[in-house]
């Protein structure tokens, strides 16, 4: 192969390395740009301007939290405590819907989205001790 075959191999791990490089900058601005929005978002929550709460329109869902909780607790327990399980969690709190669908929502987005998870424990941490 001769050197007008194509470019060259050394220009070719330099053009790779840098556009590496200024992907990984984007990657880290939009990271830091969403913990900066989360932690907005925990400072808008203490100061009571928005709600620390999510709501989740789902008839199937609701159905069927619904009825572990008013006839079914046993199965509810049971749900939540294989959820604390599989988190490997230590919690202390009372078994309710509330705290069961908090873990499960927890316990998908460790598995599915844990890069935002991530991001979402340091903004709470900066939230925390924004001076250090």
């Amino acid at each position: 192969m001769s050197d007008d075959d194509g470019p060259d191999i050394d220009q070719l791990r330099e053009e790779t390395s840098s556009g590496d490089r200024i992907a990984q900058a984007e990657s880290d601005d939009d990271r830091d740009a969403l913990q900066a929005s989360i932690v907005e978002q925990l400072e808008a929550i203490e100061r009571g301007e928005t709600q620390p709460a999510l709501t989740v329109w789902d008839e199937y869902l609701a159905a069927l939290f619904g009825a572990l909780d008013a006839d079914h607790p046993e199965e509810l327990e049971a749900l939540y405590q294989d959820v604390v399980d599989e988190l490997d969690a230590e919690v202390d709190e009372e078994v309710t819907k509330t705290a069961t669908l908090r873990l499960l929502l927890r316990c998908a987005m460790r598995d599915l989205a844990p890069e935002q998870l991530e991001i979402t424990r340091e903004a709470a941490a900066e939230h925390a001790t924004p001076d250090l």
